[in-house]
Formats: C-alpha cells, sequence, structure tokens
C-alpha cells in the first residue's frame, strides 16, 4: 500500500503541475508530474476499496465486499485482485441467498407446527434454524412461543391427572401431581385451589393411623368384653381402610370365634339339655376332663 506521506506529495505535486500547465500547457515535466502524481492517487483509491471489500467479504457482507470490489475495477479494469474478489463474493452471495430461502421456509414449517399445537416439532424446527441463524429474531420468538405452549400442555396433562386422583380420594397422590402443577405455574389458579381445599380437607379430618389405633384399642374392649358383632363391625372398617392389617385380621378371627362360642353357649341348652361345654370340648371352652 502505498505511504500516506507519498500520496500527500503527489498530491501536492499535482496542484503544482496544474498550476504550471495553466501557464504553460505544453511543458512536459508538469505532464509528467500530473500523470504520476494521478496513477499515485487512483492507486490509493483501489487499494482502499479494496481493504473496504476484503473486510466485508471477511464478516459475511458480501453485497458491500460486491460494491468495493466494483468500484476498484471502475478504477483499474484490468486489477485481477479485485476481479477474484468480486467473483468470489458474488458466489458466496448466492449461497446466502439461498440459505436465507431455506431458513425461511424452516420459519414457516416451524410457525405451522406453533399453530397446530405440535409444540415440540415446533421447538426443534426453531432450534435448528437458531443453529445456523443464531440471532434469528423470528425463531426465537417462535421457540418461546413453542416452550410456552409446552408448559401449557404439560400442565394441564398433570392436572387433569390431579383431578382424577381427587376423585379417587387418592389425597396426598393428588397434593403431590398439584405440587409439580404448581412448579410449572406458580400462579396457575385451579391448582392453588385445589390444593387449599386438599389440605384444609386433610386438617379437619382425623389422622388416619390414630383413627386406625384408636378402632383397633375398642374391638379389642369390645371383644373383651364379649361383644363380638360390634367388634366385627369396628374391625371390618378398619379392614376398608387397611385391607393388610395384621393386628385387625388376627382380631376379627378373634371376634368371629367368640360370636361361635357365644352363640353355641346360648343355644345349646335347648339342643342338648343339662349339657356343659366343656364336657362336649367346644372349641375355646374347654376339654373334656379339664
Amino acid at each position: 500500500m502505498i505511504d500516506e506521506k507519498m500520496t500527500d506529495q503527489y498530491e501536492k505535486a499535482l496542484a503544482k503541475a496544474q498550476e504550471a500547465l495553466t501557464i504553460a500547457p505544453e511543458n512536459k515535466d508538469a505532464k509528467l508530474i500530473k500523470s504520476l502524481a494521478l496513477k499515485a492517487k487512483r492507486a490509493k483509491e483501489v487499494q482502499d476499496l479494496l481493504l473496504k471489500a476484503e473486510v466485508a467479504f471477511a464478516s459475511g457482507r458480501y453485497e458491500e465486499a460486491i460494491e468495493a470490489a466494483g468500484d476498484a475495477l471502475k478504477i483499474d479494469p484490468d486489477n485481477p485482485k479485485a476481479g477474484d474478489l468480486l467473483g468470489r463474493a458474488k458466489v458466496k452471495l448466492e449461497e446466502q441467498e439461498r440459505a436465507k430461502k431455506a431458513l425461511a421456509l424452516k420459519l414457516d414449517e416451524a410457525e405451522a407446527l406453533l399453530e397446530s399445537k405440535a409444540y415440540t416439532k415446533a421447538s426443534q424446527v426453531a432450534k435448528e434454524v437458531l443453529s445456523k441463524d443464531p440471532q434469528n429474531s423470528k425463531a426465537k420468538a417462535i421457540l418461546a412461543k413453542a416452550r410456552r405452549g409446552q408448559r401449557h400442555k404439560l400442565t394441564e396433562a398433570k392436572l387433569t391427572e390431579a383431578r382424577s386422583l381427587i376423585r379417587a380420594g387418592k389425597i396426598q397422590a393428588a397434593l403431590a401431581k398439584l405440587d409439580e402443577v404448581l412448579k410449572l405455574n406458580p400462579k396457575h389458579p385451579e391448582a392453588k385451589r385445589l390444593k387449599q381445599d386438599l389440605v384444609a380437607k386433610l386438617n379437619s379430618k382425623p389422622n388416619k393411623q390414630k383413627e386406625i389405633e384408636r378402632r383397633l384399642a375398642l374391638a379389642e374392649d369390645l371383644i373383651a368384653a364379649e361383644q363380638y358383632e360390634r367388634a366385627r363391625i369396628v374391625i371390618e372398617k378398619i379392614l376398608d381402610q387397611d385391607p393388610d392389617n395384621k393386628r385387625a385380621q388376627d382380631l376379627l378371627e378373634m371376634a368371629q370365634e367368640g360370636q361361635k362360642r357365644k352363640l353355641l353357649k346360648q343355644f345349646l341348652p335347648a339342643i342338648l339339655p343339662g349339657a356343659n361345654p366343656q364336657d362336649i370340648g367346644i372349641p375355646g371352652m374347654g376339654t373334656p376332663g379339664q
């Protein structure tokens, strides 16, 4: 690149040569100086334009590169560097335009998927666009909408599960599901209301385990008092809540056996007058010889 000081000297030389030619139009020295100064000036302009074209090309601003290289060729039509830059920039611009059209089609696809509530696919297509054009504002907007749609869809699905659990009486499971809903959307009005209702309902009921223990103790007292039928009713309520409760199962067996003994003791005199239950070996009432 021609030194700036040298260019300035040529500019001054051109001015002096022009002044000399005004006085003596045929002055050969002045003509030579003018010619050299003009060449230097054009060379400087071409070099500046080539630098501008190279920077634009490297930055992907191919239209700007084409314009700068073209301007350089207007000054120096045979400049090989300008011609090469112009050709390469045109190829890149065509590739860029094809890529833009392909991205535009992808964005149309993503919008259509978003419209049909296919949020997962819409999100995938938007991400594909952003992988090639990270600053694409339209793709960013589509991705944000798709994520909101996915979150809303998931929220509603979990809320539906929570409603089903409530209908089935599975309060703790329903509360856990409602917590998942509120994690996705802390301000969801229905989820908040349902959770408040369930918590209030739980707080208003006796603790399940404490209630079972209370009934087990009652059943034992009733068996001890030989009130077997009442004991059986209490125990069956326990088993409705906790079917695998071993203690309740054992008590139920005791109540049933006690009820049988009580009935035999009550009706035996009518069947076998004067018979002693222990003498005939009624189960649970002693055996002969005892």
